[in-house]
């Protein structure tokens, strides 16, 4: 291997754990948490969970390095960006909107599962939410309305999947499980807050 090559492969390397993974588990631990702890939550749900955890960071260290490519570049932190009010809003973007595919991973992929019997394509179906979430975000990411729109969307969509696959206020003896997904509404909300006077501008 060339001393060129080797850089490269080392700088994807720390794109895919320090970027990735080391991303994924910070701001999106809350959910990785309600999903692995729910009741419901057995082989079928946790398939496709493990599928989520290891698909999100290893597109988003592909994507950060160039390696795959969407149209729009990846969207990434600078020094400036951390501490300020902007750095803050992208670390609240990032949390609700990965914390969203990783469920809609999980529990797509187990609704697929039980419903055609096979785990591949629990694998299959998780693999693919996972590789569209991390190929939307840097369109999503954007505040216009039609990107707030989206986003919201997906919100939506992975806060549902919790509502039905994880049925979170069924659990008395684990309250916590509650009171993440509220929390997860209230964060998704926020981030996306722009969006009804964006809409009331237009109407």
């Amino acid at each position: 291997m060339r001393p060129g090559d080797d850089e490269t492969a080392t700088r994807l390397l720390t794109d895919v754990v320090y970027y990735g993974f080391g991303q994924l588990f910070l701001l999106c631990l809350p959910m990785m948490w309600l999903v692995s702890v729910t009741p419901f939550s057995n082989g079928v749900v946790r398939t496709g969970f493990a599928v989520s955890v290891i698909a999100i960071p290893v597109s988003i260290g592909l994507f950060r390095r160039g390696v795959l490519r969407v149209g729009e570049p990846w969207p990434r932190f600078t020094n400036r960006d951390l501490g300020v009010g902007g750095g803050y809003g992208d670390f609240l973007t990032r949390s609700v909107y990965f914390s969203s595919i990783i469920a809609l991973c999980s529990y797509g992929g187990a609704a697929a599962n039980l419903l055609v019997g096979s785990v591949l394509t629990n694998v299959l179906i998780a693999a693919i939410v996972a590789g569209v979430g991390v190929t939307g975000f840097p369109y999503l990411a954007r505040e216009s309305t039609r990107m707030l729109a989206g986003r919201a969307a997906v919100y939506a969509a992975g806060l549902g999947a919790v509502y039905v696959g994880a049925m979170p206020f069924l659990w008395r003896f684990l309250p916590e499980i509650g009171l993440i997904f509220l929390l997860y509404v209230v964060l998704a909300l926020l981030d996306v807050r722009s969006l009804a006077g964006a809409i009331h501008e237009r109407a």
